[in-house]
């Protein structure tokens, strides 16, 4: 029976993850292997280096039980010299109370005696007897014959009743033993007073006398530790030296030495499982961490293979959705190698390929040079109805040349849309155009309105007072002049309307005062005509840099508005003020008229057609400010509406950058 694809692919997996499988189980097998051996070595290396360190403990058990015994030496024999240069035992209750006193100073002692010549003795705890039995005086008869401190092992101590240590030394005065005064220490707690010389917990140590005799600790006795000492002492192996002598017996680890006085040794003994309890417990551990990490690596594999599935699904899923994507697309996509074969040509592209080759053998080469270029390239191959967008992008490999893939897009609509586009562009600048220009001649008429005004009235004056034979020379010269200037004036309006659009206007210096008198000059029939009372509040030095036109042009408007609005007002009063506050020239024109609506204040300088007037176009303030903002890189704004109104022109005293 054949199998699938599918079922060969799962069949393929499943002996992979087996040999996962078998591999892992070898590979713990030889790591726990590895790990037993090293937990092996490691224990012995514990107990080498417990050895090693036995031996330290021995010669600082030697150096402390040395200097435990000379100091108890030491204290003895100071109060022998005490008890030798004093009249101390002339009294019997002295000779106790010196006696516990010594045993308090020096606790370590059990017991404190006194013996004298004729065998009296006397005891720290208040005891007085002869002794009788010259057998267990040898220990006596060693101080007479050596007149030097000892130390002997009692047998059985009469009044504490067990086996002891004696520390004697003599006591001798005018040359001549009088006694002899004694440290007794249980035999049994030799090795508990030596203990409490620090040395470590689970270490023990035990003494052997010359007479291997052996004291040692009581909770080690039941152990049983004791007659394996003594089977270490019995043994060939035992030699009394210098030297350290290390014994391993009954899972003891035992490390004897001569402790250098009195011919005794000393001996430091620890259990071994003491010792390696330690590595056990790690054993044990690692044992413990071995078996989770082998069930980490099965749960970790179980995991593993779950999503493999579970994302070799989802990329099966993806590859799908791509190669109907590939197929479906409206971009034609081709993909050849570098031998020129085609290895990958969806349906668009196999249309578009077909259009292009069909239409002439011109677009049938420039189809077969694009592809021929190993370099992004983006070309436009036009047919009878058609242009087509094909884009290439080299693909290469470890530097190495390995094909092109083509991209195939009909932008036959976007090169539609952009030409309607264009048309549509090229009529609203059209129309954008006659609107400015329709701006234009309405602020020329605008701008004109007042000077032409101005010519009128000076000619009808000038014909009336000829008409009544009242026109003398210098009225004459006087009017002709203001006709003159209101000439200047329009002349400059039409200079600065025909280069509106232009960069041409010159940048000078100029005197603001005597520029905004010149805007008060052309307005000065209206002036008086409505007796309006008008104030400067201008310094005399106020200079800027920047196009003076531009700004009698702005401010002629301003004060043009001001007037119209006082001519119905009771109060026709109006001030014109200039200052400099941060490199910027402030104009502020005030008046008392009626005042501006809160509703159309917020759109004076957005809207053309807005007037604040019963008649005229409203284009005055707009245009002055589209002035002021493009041309002299200045702004046009009301400060108060009413009761005054003020209006404010901001520009900068040295004009940074020509207005555009």
């Amino acid at each position: 029976m054949k199998k699938t694809a599918s079922e060969i692919v799962n069949a393929l997996i499943n002996r992979l993850t087996t040999k996962n499988y078998v591999l892992i189980f070898f590979l713990t097998l030889i790591f726990s292997c590895l790990f037993a051996y090293s937990m092996n070595t490691i224990k012995r290396e514990v107990v080498r280096l417990t050895e090693g360190n036995q031996e330290r403990i021995i010669h600082e058990t030697k150096s402390k039980v040395f200097n435990w015994v000379k100091f108890a030496m030491r204290n003895l024999e100071g109060s022998s010299t005490f008890i030798s240069k004093s009249n101390l035992f002339e009294k019997e209750e002295n000779i106790f109370l010196y006696l516990e006193e010594i045993r308090h100073k020096f606790d370590d002692f059990d017991l404190v005696q006194f013996m004298t010549k004729d065998k009296m003795m006397f005891a720290s705890n208040g005891e007085k007897y002869r002794v009788l039995d010259e057998n267990r005086l040898q220990w006596y008869v060693d101080i007479e014959k050596n007149l030097e401190t000892n130390i002997n092992v009692v047998n059985f101590h009469c009044i504490l009743r067990e086996k002891t240590m004696n520390i004697c030394t003599p006591v001798i005065k005018n040359g001549e033993l009088i006694g002899s005064l004694c440290g007794v220490v249980k035999a049994s707690n030799v090795i508990e007073k030596i203990r409490r010389l620090s040395l470590p917990e689970n270490i023990y140590i035990f003494i052997i006398t010359e007479h291997e005799e052996i004291f040692i600790n009581r909770s080690m006795v039941k152990t049983g530790l004791r007659e394996q000492i003594q089977q270490i002492i019995s043994s060939e192996q035992y030699i009394k030296s210098e030297d350290i002598s290390q014994y391993d017996i009954h899972e003891q680890l035992i490390t004897i030495s001569k402790l250098g006085i009195f011919d005794w040794n000393v001996g430091v003994g620890i259990q071994k499982h003491d010792v390696t309890q330690s590595t056990d417990i790690m054993f044990l551990q690692g044992i413990f961490m071995l078996i989770i990490f082998i069930v980490l690596v099965i749960v970790a594999s179980v995991i593993h293979e779950f999503f493999y599935n579970k994302l070799n699904k989802k990329y099966k899923r993806v590859q799908t959705l791509i190669d109907m994507w590939i197929k479906d697309s409206s971009d034609g996509l081709m993909i050849i190698e570098r031998n020129n074969e085609v290895t990958l040509c969806n349906t668009k592209a196999t249309q578009y390929m077909d259009n292009i080759n069909n239409f002439s053998e011109k677009a049938h080469n420039k189809m077969e040079q694009i592809l021929k270029r190993k370099q992004d390239t983006t070309g436009i191959i036009k047919t009878a109805k058609n242009f087509f967008r094909i884009n290439t992008y080299p693909l290469y490999l470890n530097q190495n040349f390995e094909g092109i893939v083509v991209f195939i897009r009909d932008i036959t609509e976007d090169i539609e849309l952009k030409r309607a586009k264009k048309e549509h562009e090229y009529i609203l600048r059209h129309q954008e155009k006659m609107i400015e220009i329709g701006e234009l001649i309405v602020g020329i008429n605008h701008q004109l309105k007042q000077p032409i005004n101005g010519l009128s009235i000076l000619m009808s004056n000038i014909m009336q007072q000829h008409e009544n034979n009242s026109l003398n020379d210098e009225t004459f010269t006087t009017n002709m002049r203001l006709c003159q200037k209101n000439l200047v004036v329009m002349n400059n309006i039409i200079d600065l309307y025909r280069n509106y659009y232009k960069n041409s206007l010159d940048v000078v210096d100029f005197n603001v005062k005597e520029c905004i008198n010149n805007v008060i000059d052309i307005l000065d029939t209206k002036i008086k005509r409505n007796n309006i009372l008008l104030t400067l509040e201008i310094d005399n030095d106020l200079k800027a840099t920047s196009i003076d036109n531009v700004i009698e042009q702005i401010i002629l408007v301003l004060v043009q508005n001001a007037i119209d609005e006082n001519i119905h007002s009771k109060n026709k009063n109006m001030t014109i003020k200039a200052v400099e506050e941060s490199g910027k020239i402030i104009v502020k024109i005030i008046d008392y008229g009626k005042g501006l609506d809160d509703k159309i204040a917020n759109k004076l300088f957005k809207n053309p057609i807005k007037t604040t007037k019963k008649s005229g176009t409203g284009f005055g303030l707009y245009f002055a400010n589209r002035l002021a903002c493009k041309k002299v890189n200045g702004i046009v704004k009301v400060e108060n509406y009413k009761n005054p109104t003020i209006f404010v022109f901001e520009f900068e005293k040295i004009l940074s950058k020509k207005a555009e």
